[in-house]
Protein backbone atom coordinates (compact mmCIF):
# COMPACT_ATOMS: atom_id res chain seq x y z
CA UNK A 1 0.00 0.00 0.00
CA UNK A 2 1.31 3.29 -0.90
CA UNK A 3 2.35 5.86 1.59
CA UNK A 4 -0.39 8.54 0.60
CA UNK A 5 -3.24 6.27 0.63
CA UNK A 6 -5.49 6.62 2.99
CA UNK A 7 -8.90 5.01 4.37
CA UNK A 8 -11.71 7.07 3.29
CA UNK A 9 -13.63 8.67 5.95
CA UNK A 10 -17.62 8.28 5.70
CA UNK A 11 -18.58 9.81 8.74
CA UNK A 12 -18.21 13.40 8.56
CA UNK A 13 -17.24 14.92 11.91
CA UNK A 14 -15.85 11.87 13.80
CA UNK A 15 -19.36 9.69 13.03
CA UNK A 16 -21.98 8.78 14.78
CA UNK A 17 -22.04 9.20 18.49
CA UNK A 18 -24.20 6.62 20.52
CA UNK A 19 -26.66 9.65 21.83
CA UNK A 20 -27.43 10.78 18.36
CA UNK A 21 -31.18 12.13 18.59
CA UNK A 22 -33.42 11.21 16.27
CA UNK A 23 -34.18 13.43 12.99
CA UNK A 24 -35.63 16.62 13.84
CA UNK A 25 -39.37 17.27 12.37
CA UNK A 26 -39.64 19.08 9.21
CA UNK A 27 -41.47 22.52 9.25
CA UNK A 28 -45.02 22.51 7.99
CA UNK A 29 -45.50 23.54 4.74
CA UNK A 30 -47.16 27.20 4.18
CA UNK A 31 -51.29 26.40 3.93
CA UNK A 32 -53.01 28.45 1.37
CA UNK A 33 -55.49 30.62 2.72
CA UNK A 34 -58.46 29.39 0.67
CA UNK A 35 -57.87 26.13 2.86
CA UNK A 36 -59.38 27.11 5.82
CA UNK A 37 -61.65 24.36 7.21
CA UNK A 38 -59.96 21.30 8.79
CA UNK A 39 -61.60 18.21 6.99
CA UNK A 40 -59.62 15.75 9.19
CA UNK A 41 -56.60 15.19 10.70
CA UNK A 42 -55.63 11.14 11.16
CA UNK A 43 -52.26 8.81 10.87
CA UNK A 44 -53.77 6.61 8.80
CA UNK A 45 -51.94 7.96 6.01
CA UNK A 46 -53.49 5.30 3.56
CA UNK A 47 -57.01 6.88 4.42
CA UNK A 48 -56.01 10.31 3.92
CA UNK A 49 -54.43 9.33 0.41
CA UNK A 50 -57.99 8.05 -0.58
CA UNK A 51 -59.78 10.62 0.64
CA UNK A 52 -57.96 13.15 -1.53
CA UNK A 53 -58.09 10.93 -4.55
CA UNK A 54 -61.88 10.71 -3.57
CA UNK A 55 -62.16 14.76 -2.96
CA UNK A 56 -60.52 15.42 -6.22
CA UNK A 57 -62.70 12.56 -8.23
CA UNK A 58 -65.80 14.45 -6.79
CA UNK A 59 -64.10 17.73 -8.09
CA UNK A 60 -63.29 19.52 -4.98
CA UNK A 61 -60.14 21.10 -3.96
CA UNK A 62 -58.03 19.80 -0.95
CA UNK A 63 -54.42 20.43 0.23
CA UNK A 64 -52.92 17.97 2.20
CA UNK A 65 -50.05 18.56 5.02
CA UNK A 66 -48.29 16.89 7.75
CA UNK A 67 -46.83 17.38 11.28
CA UNK A 68 -43.03 16.64 9.28
CA UNK A 69 -42.39 13.63 11.66
CA UNK A 70 -40.85 10.64 10.22
CA UNK A 71 -42.84 8.37 12.56
CA UNK A 72 -46.32 7.97 13.72
CA UNK A 73 -47.18 10.77 11.27
CA UNK A 74 -50.59 13.17 11.80
CA UNK A 75 -51.66 13.77 7.81
CA UNK A 76 -54.24 17.04 8.02
CA UNK A 77 -56.72 17.24 4.97
CA UNK A 78 -57.92 20.67 4.42
CA UNK A 79 -60.82 22.22 2.46
CA UNK A 80 -62.40 25.44 1.31
CA UNK A 81 -65.34 26.15 3.85
CA UNK A 82 -67.88 26.34 0.84
CA UNK A 83 -66.71 22.63 0.13
CA UNK A 84 -66.38 20.78 3.28
CA UNK A 85 -70.25 20.01 3.24
CA UNK A 86 -70.06 18.31 0.33
CA UNK A 87 -66.64 16.94 1.33
CA UNK A 88 -67.20 15.66 4.81
CA UNK A 89 -69.79 12.37 3.92
CA UNK A 90 -67.04 11.48 1.37
CA UNK A 91 -64.70 11.47 3.86
CA UNK A 92 -66.69 9.54 6.55
CA UNK A 93 -67.80 7.32 3.72
CA UNK A 94 -63.94 6.47 3.04
CA UNK A 95 -63.13 5.97 6.55
CA UNK A 96 -66.16 3.48 7.01
CA UNK A 97 -64.70 1.78 4.11
CA UNK A 98 -61.18 0.95 5.67
CA UNK A 99 -63.22 0.40 8.77
CA UNK A 100 -65.20 -2.61 7.48
CA UNK A 101 -61.86 -4.06 5.57
CA UNK A 102 -60.14 -4.29 8.40
CA UNK A 103 -62.87 -5.93 9.96
CA UNK A 104 -62.40 -9.03 7.47
CA UNK A 105 -60.49 -12.20 9.41
CA UNK A 106 -57.09 -12.09 8.15
CA UNK A 107 -56.26 -15.49 6.06
CA UNK A 108 -54.23 -17.79 7.93
CA UNK A 109 -51.42 -19.77 6.44
CA UNK A 110 -52.35 -23.55 6.60
CA UNK A 111 -50.37 -25.58 8.76
CA UNK A 112 -48.94 -29.09 7.15
CA UNK A 113 -50.63 -32.18 8.82
CA UNK A 114 -48.42 -34.25 7.15
CA UNK A 115 -44.63 -35.15 9.40
CA UNK A 116 -42.21 -33.93 7.24
CA UNK A 117 -40.56 -37.28 6.81
CA UNK A 118 -42.92 -38.34 4.93
CA UNK A 119 -41.98 -35.34 2.00
CA UNK A 120 -38.74 -36.62 2.22
CA UNK A 121 -38.28 -38.73 -0.94
CA UNK A 122 -34.82 -40.16 -1.57
CA UNK A 123 -33.16 -38.64 -5.10
CA UNK A 124 -30.73 -41.43 -5.49
CA UNK A 125 -33.54 -44.09 -5.73
CA UNK A 126 -35.00 -42.37 -8.56
CA UNK A 127 -33.98 -42.35 -11.94
CA UNK A 128 -34.14 -38.90 -13.43
CA UNK A 129 -34.92 -37.80 -17.40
Amino acid sequence: MPDDAKPLDYWPGGGPTPDDQPPAARPNGVVPAEFDTLLTRTADTGAAQAIRLALENAGIAVFETSDGKAIDTQMKLLVRAADAEQAKPIAATVFARREKFKEFPRQQIPKDDVPSSILMIPIGKRRLL
